[in-house]
Order: C-alpha cells, then sequence, then structure tokens
C-alpha cells in the first residue's frame, strides 16, 4: 500500500470514529456532516470527497459490522465452482450468524442502529441503501452461475437476486426478534428451503 493509499485510509477511519463517536453521544438529528468533519479534524470538503452524505456514512459504519458476511462473500466468489445453491446457502448462513452476533445489547452497534431506524428521516434510505448492498452480493453470484451455464440463460438474475435479498432480511429480522439466544438452526434452514424453491427451478440440469 502507497503512502497516498495509507493516509486516505486514516483519513477515511478517522472520519467514521468521529461519527460513531457522535452518534453514540448526541441525539442523532443534531450529528451533521459538518460536526462530524469538525471532529475528525478534517474539512467539510475533504469529508464530502469521502462521503457525499450522512447516510454513506453510517452505511460504511454498518458495513463494518458486516465484514463476516464480506469475507464470506469474497469467498465464495473467488472459488465459485457452479454450486449454485450451496453458494448462496453459504451466503445466507453468514447473515445469521451475522445476526446472532449483533444481538449482544453491549454492541455499540446496536445502539448506533435503533438511532438511526428510530428516526424516520433516514430510516427509508438506510434500509434501501443496505437492500441494495446485499442484493447486489447475490446478483454476482447468480451472475456466476448463469455465465457457467448453470442457470438459464433467460433468468432474471436482478430480480433474483432481488427477492433473495427480501428473504434474507426477513431471516435476519426474525434471528433479531427471537428469544432463541444461540441458535439460528430453524430460521437457516427456512431460509435455505425458500432459496431452493426460487432457485431450482432455474437450474440448467431440472430442465429435462
Amino acid at each position: 500500500m502507497s503512502l497516498r493509499e495509507r493516509k486516505k485510509q486514516k483519513t477515511q477511519q478517522a472520519i467514521l470514529e468521529a461519527a460513531r463517536t457522535l452518534i453514540e453521544r448526541e441525539e442523532f438529528d443534531s450529528v451533521t456532516t459538518r460536526l462530524i468533519a469538525e471532529t475528525a479534524d478534517v474539512s467539510y470538503q475533504t469529508l464530502y470527497n469521502y462521503f457525499p452524505s450522512k447516510n454513506d456514512i453510517l452505511i460504511e459504519l454498518l458495513k463494518e459490522k458486516l465484514v463476516g458476511s464480506e469475507e464470506t462473500y469474497q469467498k465464495i466468489i473467488r472459488t465459485f465452482s457452479g454450486d449454485v445453491l450451496d453458494s448462496l446457502q453459504q451466503l445466507n448462513r453468514s447473515r445469521l450468524e451475522f445476526a446472532l452476533a449483533y444481538r449482544d445489547p453491549a454492541d455499540e452497534y446496536i445502539n448506533i442502529t435503533m438511532k438511526i431506524f428510530t428516526t424516520t428521516n433516514h430510516k427509508l434510505n438506510l434500509i434501501e441503501s443496505l437492500d441494495q448492498f446485499g442484493g447486489e452480493q447475490y446478483q454476482a453470484i447468480l451472475a456466476l452461475a448463469r455465465g457457467m451455464g448453470v442457470l438459464q440463460e433467460n433468468t432474471d438474475i436482478q430480480l433474483m437476486a432481488h427477492t433473495l435479498q427480501i428473504i434474507s432480511t426477513y431471516g435476519v429480522q426474525s434471528v433479531l426478534m427471537s428469544e432463541v439466544r444461540d441458535d439460528a438452526s430453524i430460521f437457516l434452514d427456512a431460509l435455505d428451503q425458500q432459496t431452493e424453491q426460487l432457485v431450482r427451478p432455474y437450474l440448467v440440469q431440472d430442465l429435462d
């Protein structure tokens, strides 16, 4: 990594750390991008170059927590051999495991998320951004499968990815709201079954 890249990474982390600290301490709506820039000791223009809006900062904060799911996704992409159902179910599993870990009431991200999701001015945009982030992962896996001839050529992978994201989000929400503290197997089984029901009709080997 070059000196310039290290400097950019350091600046980005300073902005995210400032935002995290302010969101935990202040009323959510009172945390402005200018206040974040001041706390991070960077100019407003510098902050804008990294994050054009507060919503972009929030998304990045939540993505940090999704790192386990992201690592699983990257491994799936690197090692994909054509078993699209297994790959999708691996991604499902990583998301539900994330949800289990996320339920720790001492977790700072719980406080951040609750503040975000109880603020109607930002809730919808945030949900849409997170859905897009998750949907892109599903779509990339489906695109690989279609490119390898595993999925039928006319498969609408964008619609399928969107549907998988909705199913996954429901599974994550179910885990977060459940009284079961350490076992997501019942939710994973349901999610895997729904995934298979959606995808299997489009598998090339099932055409005959």
